[in-house]
């Protein structure tokens, strides 16, 4: 919470008295307060995720194989919003714009390099 407050305050400072303020300045050299992750990321690399794949097997195999290989987000996956279109997968990505994605489409995912 302090980290947000402060980045708060350091931009009502530079908004309003600019960065070339000293209290700007003395303000910018406080250190942040280290914070706890609240959801750990647990990337998987292209072995371990087939590998995974195939432990699950069936549907929720070839759903968590379409997440790997798409980038999509969970919610974006099981709700539909994406299509097969041209010969791509499209999704309509829901927070930002930057979220919509387009990616190769390819029936025979079992390919191996």
């Amino acid at each position: 919470m302090f980290n947000r407050v402060f980045a708060t305050i350091r931009a009502f400072l530079r908004d309003t008295v600019t960065t070339d303020h000293a209290l700007y300045h003395d303000v910018a050299s406080i250190e942040g307060l280290p914070e706890a992750v609240k959801r750990p990321k647990h990337p998987q690399d292209p072995k371990r995720a087939l590998a995974i794949r195939e432990t699950l097997g069936g549907e929720i195999g070839a759903s968590w194989w379409a997440l790997c290989c798409t980038g999509m987000l969970p919610d974006e996956f099981f709700s539909g919003k994406w299509a097969v279109e041209d010969g791509r997968v499209h999704v309509k990505g829901t927070k930002r714009e930057a979220r919509d994605l387009s990616c190769h489409f390819s029936r025979s995912s079992d390919r191996r390099r």
